[in-house]
């Protein structure tokens, strides 16, 4: 599926090779999901999650794929996975009830939910509905606490352990525009977290959602730079402003619009993050607060971002958004014949530590994109990013040379990295009539 095809990767990204991207990706994780429920249920008997993964699997096409592609359904796969391998426990048990937690508003939506659906709250006592991207708020008297919701004509009965019931209309769970003003907890018994959105709408922005509230751990390493099950409220704003972060996609749209068309496919949520506090976490020998981006392999889809200038921000959002892309990638060919191995290390530009080759590859393709941006603002007068994309398109080149020389690739690997040079190529050819440029406004 992907070797031919890497051509349509570069500066100009085809939208529907990016679309088979993300659809092969989704029936991958099907598969994945499948196994490890199976597993699961061998081993505990365990019926409810077999029969919530069939519920996903018959959603329409475009419903699944955006249970699939949120990051909340990586979290839980990945959840389930470990799970699994460590044998059942009250633990595996209760984290593979959470399937229904993902789904079960989809599935009333659908018709196909069955009556009555068993849910716990999460921990600020609210009902998730991830890829509706909103909670419905029940309070904090109802921290983790059972609920049935029982289907109805046109609504849904949603039913607490104390008797008390709120009946609430499909629009609040489907529609992007409800009609205000919005429930209260006064007046209706529930309220409504809806999640920001940005890039037409495309992207959640927020970061409400227990599992997209990631714990650094402080290492800075791809393995082990998150306590998995952990949750953090510390690291993130509570009502972040946007303003800076819509200006930087609406800069991105305009001096790249194939790029940003591309991030609205592949990023489903922004998560902005405290940047003091991030530093503190990640560089604790930091004098001060240094911008502060990363993502999170078991949240894939998420970007994390901090508060910073708009052209750091434009460069924020590429850089994470071409992990996410990367990842979608190697689930389906690894690009490496071994991409565990970590025995081979190089020092690179961008970090003083020495980066794995794994890590090299992602720095290839990840600032690739920075320097396409910086190379076309540096076209329509951003001058003083000249001497920043000059280095930059050194370290690309010493990152694939030394891929050339120590990585074992498969086939699809081998093209990547030569379509990787072309692209390098293309940005060398033309930096000298953007400099030119540079030199005769000076």
């Amino acid at each position: 599926m992907l070797v031919g095809n890497f051509c349509l990767l570069g500066p100009e990204p085809e939208p529907a090779f990016s679309s088979r991207i993300q659809d092969a990706v989704v029936e991958r994780l099907a598969a994945m999901s499948r196994e490890s429920i199976l597993m699961h249920a061998a081993a505990t008997a365990d019926c409810d999650a077999m029969a919530w993964h069939a519920v996903l699997e018959g959603l329409a096409p475009e419903r699944r794929r955006a249970v699939m592609l949120h990051p909340t359904f990586r979290y839980w796969l990945q959840g389930m996975r470990r799970s699994v391998r460590t044998g059942p426990d009250k633990a595996n048990a209760e984290f593979s009830s959470h399937l229904r937690d993902l789904i079960w508003a989809e599935a009333v939506l659908a018709g196909c939910a069955p009556s009555p659906v068993q849910l716990v709250t999460d921990d600020r006592g609210g009902v998730r509905c991830p890829s509706r991207g909103r909670h419905i708020e029940l309070g904090s008297a109802y921290v983790k606490r059972a609920v049935q919701v029982i289907p109805c004509q046109g609504e849904i009965l949603l039913r607490t352990e104390d008797g008390m019931e709120r009946r609430l209309p499909h629009a609040d769970l489907a529609s992007a525009d409800i009609e205000t003003p919005l429930p209260t907890i006064e007046a209706n018994g529930y309220d409504l977290t809806l999640y920001d959105t940005l890039a037409h709408g495309q992207i959640q922005v927020g970061s409400r959602d227990e599992w997209l509230r990631a714990k650094l751990s402080g290492t800075n390493q791809r393995n082990d730079g998150i306590d998995f099950y952990q949750v953090d409220d510390e690291l993130y704003p509570t009502a972040p402003p946007l303003d800076t972060l819509a200006l930087a996609l609406q800069r991105l749209h305009a001096h790249w619009p194939e790029a940003y068309a591309d991030l609205r496919q592949f990023v489903q949520v922004i998560v902005p993050i405290r940047t003091p506090v991030a530093t503190r976490l990640s560089l604790p020998g930091a004098s001060e607060p240094r911008n502060c981006a990363f993502t999170v392999s078991s949240r894939q889809g998420a970007i994390y971002v901090g508060n910073a200038q708009v052209d750091e921000t434009i460069e924020m959002l590429l850089h994470e958004f071409a992990h996410v892309k990367l990842r979608q990638i190697q689930a389906i060919d690894p690009l490496l014949e071994d991409p565990l191995d970590e025995s081979i290390r190089v020092h690179v530009p961008w970090r003083a530590d020495k980066r794995p080759l794994p890590g090299v590859m992602e720095g290839l393709f990840v600032f690739m994109h920075v320097a396409e941006s910086e190379l076309r603002r540096v076209a329509c007068g951003a001058h003083a990013l000249a001497p920043v994309l000059q280095r930059r398109l050194q370290g690309l080149r010493f990152a694939a040379s030394c891929l050339k020389s120590h990585a074992r690739l498969t086939a699809a690997g081998q093209e990547f990295l030569q379509w990787m040079d072309a692209w390098t190529s293309s940005l060398d050819r033309r930096y000298a009539p953007a400099m030119l440029s540079h030199c005769v406004d000076d």
